[in-house]
């Protein structure tokens, strides 16, 4: 790529893969949940001098853990500008089935402001449940879900919908978290 004092950068590199506990290591930051796994990155850095822009696309490598869900691939566009992250499409396929589909924004400042929104489909609910040690005396079927979180990186507000058309009862609800409240 080049660099210019005055038409700024037109750099693009890759970056070999990395796992995310180094990674987060170097950027000095921490994770509320458990993070596992490997990712590359394709980057590519624009803009003016005094206001260079990041973008790109990031991939896991092989599989990823978040919490106790594994991904069989996750994959996201990003765009760091002006000390915003910005994920306009996230994609990730748990190995339990399904697909979730995200974006986003989180303000990189002391207060972390953050707006995320996923969205869930065909995710296999029984399973799921088996993820987290739930024996539950029914079928959950597939089920659908549509999450936004709100807040801080320090205190994140979450709101999820479900549906679980095919559960033995079958039915809709919401779940609000607020710190480790849950209503």
């Amino acid at each position: 790529g080049t660099f210019h004092l005055k038409t700024g950068y037109n750099l693009t590199a890759q970056v070999p893969p990395v796992t995310v506990r180094k990674l987060l290591s170097v950027l000095k930051a921490k994770s509320p949940i458990a993070l596992e796994g490997e990712v590359k990155a394709d980057v590519r850095v624009t803009g003016a001098v005094d206001k260079p822009i990041l973008s790109g696309i990031v991939s896991t490598t092989r599989p990823a853990r978040v919490d106790k869900v594994t991904f069989s691939r996750v994959n996201a566009r990003f765009r760091l500008a002006n000390a915003v992250l910005s994920v306009p499409l996230l994609q990730a396929t748990p190995t339990i089935g399904g697909e979730v589909i995200g974006r986003g924004q989180l303000a990189l400042s002391p207060q972390g402001r953050l707006s995320f929104v996923a969205q869930g489909q065909g995710i296999p609910g029984d399973a799921a449940a088996r993820l987290y040690n739930a024996s539950l005396p029914f079928t959950v079927g597939t089920v659908a879900a549509q999450a936004r979180i709100t807040g801080t990186v320090g205190n994140p507000r979450t709101e999820v919908r479900f549906q679980a058309p095919n559960a033995t009862y079958p039915g809709s609800g919401e779940l609000f978290l607020a710190g480790s409240d849950v209503f």
